[in-house]
């Protein structure tokens, strides 16, 4: 028998996402319909609180309700009037009294217009349907839809050396993968397993909606104490452990019970997202391999996924998150998943000008590489280029709201004095009377990001670089900021005349080895950037490599400051990329030397690496 047994949570509120829309949406007067329409699910009739009716050969149905049924997380904003629904990787927004929907970002055209009617939103049922990638059939006289509804689609994945199934609940929006010879137990209960001489398996998953004042760990005392009533001496917890399983953070207890002399060894997994709980439970008899049997559940839990509101960035993404609501968020430019760009694309738009809303945080990832870009909002509107440096293929593309009041507080590992990185780049010393070392200062400002707060994401979508290019080290950054006009005018001024980009770097080059002086000692308010250096005649040995690289980013030529490190100790030195070579410049050594030749311009860079242990290219 499979032991049912019953949560004895305290209390457990349900997730209360909509209210009835505003009924101030509601259409001038369309008439009452005169005749309506069926829609079934898996041939089971789906029941909506207001009737679908035939408008124009299309069966209307309330977007809200179907969209729930067909397993999509829906969000309903009172403000606009607008539905947004998300599942699998696919994103779906309806407006009401407009015809155009939006598909992953993309404007597509419905055969009828989204319409309020008795205070909720309808649309065309077979529009959502054919969306989600679902079979469906219309009847002859088309007042019936009938939706072919499979809950687990035959897809399989090789894990180990095992072959796994998965498993879609799609009511309660998760998924996970099972070993293909398992099966779905009779019973109410979504329980899968096998039961046969050899082995015997059983895993049940159960779903528990609760309010914001639960937590991972509150659930885990739950379900403890509900364990530890029911079964007394019984029950044996022989593990309480919390790791990352997946893509998700887990609780996982391990424990035995014995009933009737038989024992039987148990693995409970419980994850906490998006206000609701979800428990795997594995249960196997004593006679199992147990290490085989832990591995076989443990694998299982890895692949446990949220298809509500989880996004796989592997596949094709667009969402816009209620924080793009709430903050009154509308884009100019098309942004839609999978656009074809090159190098850059325009983000621009306006927000609420009431929200205290200072700006954008844009993180741009493809594979292991990653940086961001900060896009300011001024008196509610923004326009930004965002760049995607990191050659051909997708780059995945994460907006964050910045209402940050002040700056970010950094402790040096060193000296453990605090440093405060302030609005305007600089990082005024608090606490240290003495000045800090240049490696210290290099430290903080290659550490001075913000903490990006992910419950602030507004967008997550992404978009398809079609250059070969990398321009990695043709961006501008804090420090090296050469697209001010001051930086740009400076080097054009000293570049004008000439056609190539060798002679232009060295031309930058000879321009600072013979108008700046080098300085051993480090402003108290940290490294200045390249328009600050623009406007003096001296540099720490970093200061310099920063400006030379402003300079030679804003002809367009990619530059990248490196750091070697060898038992004399820590040197800095630019890097820059003509026709398809990376050229060593060593300009604080020319410096130093005083005036007379070009020596260091371009040093052999195998001969040169040689010199250090570690050399590394800095984040600037």
């Amino acid at each position: 028998m499979i032991n049912k047994r019953t949560l004895l949570l305290t209390t457990l509120f349900a997730i209360i996402l909509f209210s009835n829309p505003d009924p101030s949406y509601a259409m001038p007067s369309m008439g009452e319909p005169q005749e309506s329409g069926t829609i079934y699910l898996a041939e089971q009739t789906i029941n909506f609180d207001n009737t679908p009716f035939i408008l124009n050969g299309e069966i209307m149905v309330s977007a809200k309700t179907l969209c729930e049924k067909l397993g999509t997380q829906v969000f309903w904003f009172e403000k606009t009037g607008e539905i947004v629904s998300y599942r699998d990787n696919i994103f779906m927004k309806f407006v009401p009294n407009s015809s155009i929907a939006y598909v992953n970002g993309k404007p597509k055209n419905m055969s009828v217009s989204a319409m309020v009617y008795k205070g909720d939103l309808f649309i065309p049922a077979s529009f959502a349907a054919k969306t989600l990638e679902m079979d469906y059939t219309i009847s002859t006289d088309f007042n019936t839809l009938s939706i072919d509804y499979r809950e687990n689609l035959l897809e399989y994945q090789q894990i180990g050396s095992r072959h796994f199934k998965k498993i879609s609940l799609a009511n309660w929006g998760i998924s996970f993968y099972i070993p293909e010879y398992w099966h779905k137990f009779e019973g109410d209960l979504q329980c899968y397993g096998v039961e046969d001489p050899f082995e015997t398996y059983h895993l049940e998953a159960k779903i528990y909606p609760l309010n914001k004042q639960y937590s991972r760990a509150v659930l885990t005392e739950s379900i403890l104490s509900d364990l530890r009533i029911q079964y007394g001496e019984n029950l044996h917890i022989s593990t309480n452990s919390t790791y990352k399983t997946g893509e998700y953070v887990a609780d996982v207890l391990h424990y035995e019970l014995t009933e009737n002399e038989i024992t039987t060894q148990y693995a409970t997994y419980i994850f906490f997202e998006q206000n609701n709980g979800y428990v795997l439970t594995g249960f196997y008899p004593s006679s199992n391999d147990g290490a085989e049997s832990i591995k076989i559940l443990d694998t299982i839990a890895s692949t446990f996924a949220i298809t509500k509101l989880s996004i796989n960035e592997n596949l094709e993404h667009y969402t816009e998150l209620p924080l793009f609501y709430n903050i009154g968020m509308h884009l100019k430019n098309d942004v839609y998943s999978n656009m074809p760009v090159k190098n850059m694309f325009i983000f621009s738009g306006t927000i609420d000008p009431t929200q205290n809303i200072k700006g954008f945080h844009v993180v741009v990832t493809k594979n292991d590489n990653e940086t961001e870009y900060y896009i300011p909002i001024i008196d509610g509107a923004f326009s930004s280029k965002i760049y995607t440096p990191f050659g051909l293929g997708k780059h995945n593309i994460t907006i964050i709201i910045d209402d940050h009041s002040g700056g970010k507080t950094v402790e040096n590992p060193s000296t453990t004095e605090t440093y405060i990185a302030q609005n305007n780049g600089e990082i005024p010393l608090t606490s240290d009377p003495v000045s800090p070392s240049l490696e210290d200062v290099v430290e903080k400002a290659i550490l001075m990001n913000f903490d990006l707060d992910t419950n602030k994401t507004a967008m997550k979508f992404s978009v398809l670089n079609t250059s070969n290019d990398e321009i990695k080290y043709l961006l501008p950054s804090e420090y090296v900021n050469y697209d001010n006009s001051i930086i740009y005018d400076l080097a054009n001024s000293l570049t004008y005349n000439l056609t190539n980009q060798y002679t232009k770097s060295k031309a930058l080059y000879t321009y600072i080895a013979t108008h700046y002086t080098l300085s051993d000692s480090v402003s108290p308010n940290g490294l200045y950037d390249a328009v600050k250096l623009a406007e003096l005649t001296e540099g720490n040995t970093i200061e310099i490599c920063i400006l030379y690289t402003a300079l030679l980013r804003s002809v367009d030529i990619p530059a990248r400051i490196s750091r070697g490190i060898s038992e004399e100790g820590i040197k800095y030195w630019v890097e820059t990329y003509i026709n398809g070579k990376w050229y060593i410049s060593s300009i604080t050594d020319e410096i130093r030397q005083g005036e007379g030749n070009i020596a260091y311009f371009n040093l052999n860079k195998n001969a040169h690496y040689e010199l250090f242990s570690n050399v590394e290219f800095l984040p600037f």
